[in-house]
């Protein structure tokens, strides 16, 4: 590892080396809406009761993030924890019921296997969010297209479109806040790079940005569309609405 130190009397700054240098990397991952959330049945009251903005977007997000995650924690809980506990419930529940076939054991083990089935379609959307082939365009534009925005789509660092009723009134303030002249704060427009295996041995980077962000840009592109007819020629068929880049060979011809 190679630091800078301070200069002193040269006007160079000498270079320190560390040959096994201890690095001290960042932990934890960002915070990345999931899609098990919206399944949970306690959810969508989680969501009416901790939404509170007022006026800052980003506040009313760094607010309600921080009760999200204690909710994550306490109640939806960690699930491949959760899995190991009920299936060796399960075990347990049928080594004993080759002992004794009472019907109270019967029906814990309805109610364990029930349990777990549940926590098994939580680990599957969990490993649907994780999993690369979901990631498409997840993004819309305002009101109309956000509410034909896909509910469970693939990872994203927000979400907003599952319970519009609850946050559309704050979206639709923020929006049109931007476009009279507010600016998009930092915290509105975090990008988290990744690695993509789009192609065998080939990583694409994909940018995952937030969907607030995202819905500013779709409206600006969406304004613009009626402008690049008006501006581009035929030949430019990459900027028409509808039309394909191969489209130039049929023009060619």
């Amino acid at each position: 590892m190679v630091t800078h130190l301070s200069k002193i009397k040269s006007d160079h700054r000498p270079l320190s080396l560390f040959f096994n240098p201890k690095l001290k990397l960042p932990r934890g991952r960002p915070f990345r809406f999931l899609a098990g959330w919206v399944e949970h049945p306690d959810f969508e009251y989680f969501v009416s009761a901790n939404w509170n903005f007022r006026g800052n977007m980003a506040d009313a997000l760094a607010e309600f993030t921080s009760y999200l995650k204690v909710w994550n924690k306490s109640v939806y809980g960690h699930i491949i924890s959760r899995k190991k506990i009920l299936i060796s419930k399960l075990a347990d529940i049928h080594w004993r019921m080759n002992f004794s076939g009472s019907n109270h054991l019967t029906q814990i083990k309805m109610e364990v296997r029930l349990e777990l089935e549940n926590v098994l379609h939580h680990e599957e959307l969990l490993w649907k969010v994780k999993a690369n082939v979901l990631f498409r365009n997840l993004y819309g534009e305002d009101p109309g297209p956000m509410g034909k925005l896909p509910a469970s789509r693939c990872p994203r660092l927000d979400s907003v479109d599952k319970y519009w009723d609850t946050v559309g009134g704050a979206v639709y303030f923020w929006v049109k806040a931007v476009f009279n002249g507010r600016n998009i704060t930092s915290d509105l427009n975090n990008t988290l790079v990744v690695l993509i295996p789009k192609v065998s041995n080939s990583f694409r980077s994909i940018s995952l940005c937030f969907v607030l962000y995202k819905l500013i840009m779709k409206v600006i592109a969406n304004r613009f569309k009626s402008v690049f007819l008006k501006i581009t020629a035929h030949e430019q068929a990459g900027f028409i609405v509808g039309w394909n880049i191969t489209d130039n060979i049929i023009t060619a011809q």
